[in-house]
């Protein structure tokens, strides 16, 4: 449930993670910032997660920050980490980070687990480098993220990631019409184009990347075709 306070939206869902708790605060439409909560039990040293309702381009603030993290994030994907092995410490209840983009619909959290880790989300690493087992549901849940809109989720699946040097990445549009797939670094710049050319709606598209000229970092990966514009973030470890 969502209700509007002037120009600033509250989004009461949220999900519990053995122990971790994550959910939407102020969205401040104007601005086009999005306050990203937290309250956790456990250490935390990384976080990757899908937001639905906005076009994400950074993120800032909150106790990512305050802890050391790198915070990226990129179309409807954000994802925090620290090189040193920092971590949000257990009994953390505050704000993890603010995104920052373009607001285009009613901004929300969607749960997808169980499927394979390139479509998890969300995803919290402990202090061990593992993703947290069992997650759970609460309390209500992501109202745009319906069952059309997981059916087109599933069909943008990028792994194994963190990838070297290769990275498949699957992909099947539902209109016809002309497709671009293309690399990006988190500056924005144009890395390598993957694909471009017509695709036909309903088939599954088998592209590969290979990144063995690139150096190890970051990457973003853009796809640009009729009514379907998404983008995740990979890792390219060397």
């Amino acid at each position: 449930m969502i209700r509007f306070l002037g120009v600033a939206m509250m989004c009461i869902t949220s999900f519990l993670f053995s122990g971790v708790e994550l959910s939407v605060g102020t969205v401040n439409s104007e601005e086009g910032s999005i306050e990203i909560l937290i309250n956790t039990d456990i250490d935390i040293t990384g976080f990757q997660f899908d937001l639905e309702g906005a076009d994400l381009t950074g993120g800032s603030s909150g106790l990512a920050e305050d802890n050391g993290f790198d915070i990226y994030a990129s179309g409807d994907t954000a994802l925090g980490f620290s090189l040193e092995g920092n971590a949000i410490p257990a009994g953390s209840n505050a704000v993890l980070t603010v995104l920052e983009g373009t607001i285009n619909g009613e901004v929300c959290l969607p749960f997808v687990q169980n499927v394979g880790p390139e479509d998890d989300t969300p995803i919290f690493s402990d202090s061990n480098g593992n993703a947290l087992s069992d997650p759970s549901i609460g309390t209500g849940g992501c109202s745009l993220f319906n069952e059309d809109n997981e059916i087109i989720f599933s069909l943008f699946e990028t792994y194994p990631n963190p990838f070297n040097p290769q990275l498949n990445v699957e992909i099947m549009v539902p209109e016809n019409g002309m497709m671009n797939v293309s690399a990006y670094n988190l500056n924005g710049q144009h890395i390598e184009t993957i694909y471009s050319d017509f695709a036909t709606s309903n088939t599954l598209y088998n592209l590969e990347w290979n990144a063995s000229t690139i150096s190890s970092g970051l990457y973003i990966i853009k796809v640009d075709a009729t009514d379907f514009k998404y983008s995740k973030i990979v890792s390219l470890l060397k």
